[in-house]
């Protein structure tokens, strides 16, 4: 079985090394970014099966690499993370329809259940 990728476009070092550690410990390959305008180059160069990205981050927006993830790249899976509890940005963040949303501080087992459904939907896609 081949090993599954996760990019992580996450800016804060706490939270890009604990995601990177954690899901590396789960076997995952870990490709990780500090900022967006990464994203779309790392994306045009590497597999990637699932992105993890922050909603605010430099370069280029979470809301900007989802909308060109879906445009294209329309078959990665999507999460979204962001440490802005505001009303405004998850309607913005779920308006370009990430398949899920996470405010920080995120549980990780809860984030291991929606990584394991996520790409067991898309493998079945």
């Amino acid at each position: 079985m081949k090993t599954k990728t996760i990019l992580i476009a996450e800016d804060d070092l706490f939270y890009r090394q604990t995601l990177c550690r954690h899901f590396e410990k789960s076997g995952f390959a870990v490709i990780a970014v500090t900022n967006g305008k990464d994203v779309l180059e790392l994306l045009s160069e590497n597999h990637v099966d699932l992105c993890i990205v922050d909603y605010h981050l430099p370069g280029k927006s979470g809301e900007e690499i989802l909308t060109r993830l879906r445009l294209d790249y329309c078959g990665i899976p999507a999460i979204i993370l962001t440490g802005d509890d505001s009303p405004e940005t998850e309607r913005n963040a779920r308006a370009i329809s990430p398949d899920f949303y996470f405010t920080k501080p995120v549980n990780l087992p809860d984030l291991d259940m929606v990584v394991d459904r996520i790409l067991e939907t898309s493998a079945t896609a």
